[in-house]
C-alpha cells in the first residue's frame, strides 16, 4: 500500500507541475503557438508482478506516456500503433523545422499527430541490462504482442489485448510468432554482440 500511495502521489505531483506550466503559457499568451510534449524515460511498477520501480519489461515499467498538444496536432486522438522514445528527436526536429540527422534511429511522429496516418514503423524496442537482472534482455512490442527475450533463458510472449496484466505466457503455444518477432529483433539488434 505504501508503494502505491507513493506512486499515486508522484502522479498527482507531476499533474500539478504540468498544470503550472500550462497556466504560465496561458498567462504569457503562448498557448496557441507552443507545442507541449509530455513523456518519461520509464514507468514505475506499482507492485504489478510484485515489483516496484523500473528495471523490467512489463508494461508498468516499459510503457510510458507520450502526450502532445499544439498547433497542427489533431485534438483528442489516441494513437494505437507502438511508438518509441527514439522518435522524440526526429519529432522535435520536424517541429523546429530542423534537418533530420543521419544517425537518428527513430521517425518523426508528426504525421501521426496531425492525423495524416495511423501507421508508423509499427513496433517499439527496449533493452535492459541492469543490476536486478543476471542477463541482458530485449523487449519487442508489435501490434498486440510483446516478446521479451532473456539471453540464455527462454523468451516470453504476451498478447496485451487479451492479457493486459501479462500473466499468460504464450511463447510455447505460439512459437511461430516468437520466431517471427525474434527475426524482426535480429534486424535491429546484434544479440550475439550485446551478449558478449
Amino acid at each position: 500500500r505504501l508503494v502505491r500511495r507513493i506512486y499515486f502521489a508522484m502522479c498527482a505531483e507531476a499533474d500539478d507541475m504540468i498544470g503550472e506550466l500550462l497556466a504560465v503559457l496561458d498567462e504569457c499568451g503562448l498557448t496557441e503557438n507552443t507545442t507541449v510534449i509530455f513523456s518519461s524515460d520509464h514507468g514505475e511498477l506499482a507492485m504489478e508482478h510484485q515489483q516496484y520501480y523500473k528495471m523490467s519489461h512489463f508494461d508498468g515499467s516499459a510503457r510510458v506516456a507520450w502526450i502532445m498538444a499544439g498547433p497542427g496536432i489533431k485534438e483528442g486522438q489516441v494513437i494505437e500503433t507502438p511508438v518509441s522514445l527514439i522518435d522524440m528527436a526526429p519529432t522535435i526536429c520536424e517541429l523546429g523545422q530542423m534537418p533530420q540527422r543521419p544517425n537518428f534511429s527513430g521517425e518523426s511522429l508528426m504525421p501521426l499527430a496531425r492525423g495524416e496516418t495511423d501507421q508508423s514503423r509499427g513496433w517499439a524496442l527496449s533493452m535492459y541490462s541492469g543490476v536486478t537482472s543476471n542477463t541482458i534482455s530485449h523487449m519487442l512490442r508489435k501490434g498486440d504482442y510483446k516478446l521479451i527475450v532473456y539471453e540464455g533463458y527462454p523468451s516470453r510472449l504476451f498478447n496485451l489485448a487479451n492479457d493486459p496484466q501479462e500473466l499468460k505466457d504464450l511463447a510455447e503455444s505460439d512459437s511461430d510468432r516468437v520466431q517471427k518477432m525474434e527475426a524482426l529483433l535480429a534486424t535491429v539488434v546484434d544479440r550475439e554482440e550485446t551478449w558478449r
